[in-house]
């Protein structure tokens, strides 16, 4: 809209994270990188936008999928490969704990981001509220998937954000015609934490491609591979497992890395994707 801030860099820099966290296998992302490679050349040189942008998703892939050790699904790799490997990223509690936090620091941009634009009203006071509610919301989370403490002084922040937020969500002018926005705030709170725990998504999917990928690799190898025939059948199965697997990949990658954005983040920054018409005269 026209009157709508531009978010397309902090979309760019999370959505490169997010894809390649809900991709997460480093072979999968040298396969984009190489198809990517491949459309270039096919295109002379020509400048592509969606060649640029897969690109940098194929990079970051590649990246996430060598510091957590995945290849391909396999279950041993070599030492090469391995010493890369930081074994804080293979612990599930950590990941999905990272979740949370790439959540949190996401939805703060956009609560800064917004007292920065309403800094000569009193509704920044209210964005302030809604950032301690933020972060409350995510200790909330690690208590209650991650059976972590919840600091006790955040009762305190909790009570002083919502405070804040019921004296400066709406200029007094507009009491009349928002006042239903304070009888939805509980709501809203609400949603708060359901917008911290949606990010979990990020490990899910990604973990469900990588154990589809470890599910096809033990189809077609557990057994052993003895003679030709069992190979040919070995090689199709891995082929054909794979290639859905990259595909049911790179859709995930896409569908819940732009809805992160366009709905989580722009929710919370108050875009509401709309223009003004076009009167020319």
């Amino acid at each position: 809209g026209y009157r709508e801030i531009d978010i397309s860099a902090v979309f760019l820099v999370f959505f490169s994270l997010f894809f390649a966290m809900l991709v997460g296998d480093a072979g999968y992302g040298f396969l984009f990188l190489g198809l990517t490679l491949w459309a270039r050349r096919k295109s002379a040189g020509k400048p592509n936008p969606g060649i640029a942008l897969m690109l940098l998703m194929s990079v970051c892939t590649i990246a996430w999928g060598v510091l957590t050790g995945t290849w391909f699904g396999a279950a041993r790799l070599p030492a090469a490969l391995a010493r890369f490997r930081v074994a804080w990223l293979t612990d599930q509690n950590n990941l999905m704990g990272l979740c949370f936090l790439v959540g949190a620091v996401q939805l703060s941009i956009a609560h800064l981001w917004n007292i920065v634009r309403q800094r000569r009203s009193t509704q920044a006071l209210a964005q302030l509220g809604w950032l301690g509610i933020t972060w409350v919301m995510y200790f909330a989370a690690g208590m209650m998937v991650l059976n972590r403490p919840f600091p006790p002084f955040l009762a305190g922040v909790l009570a002083a954000s919502v405070l804040l937020i019921v004296l400066f969500m709406t200029p007094v002018k507009q009491l009349r015609t928002e006042w239903f926005n304070h009888v939805m705030l509980p709501l809203n709170l609400v949603s708060s934490f359901v917008d911290i725990v949606s990010y979990i998504r990020l490990f899910a999917v990604g973990t469900a491609t990588v154990a589809v990928a470890q599910a096809f690799n033990g189809i077609a190898l557990g057994g052993g591979v003895h003679g030709v025939g069992r190979g040919i059948a070995a090689a199709l199965i891995l082929f054909l497992g794979h290639a859905l697997n990259v595909v049911l990949a790179g859709m995930g990658g896409i569908v819940h890395g732009v809805r992160l954005n366009t709905l989580e983040f722009s929710g919370h920054l108050g875009m509401q994707w709309t223009g003004v018409p076009y009167r020319p005269f």
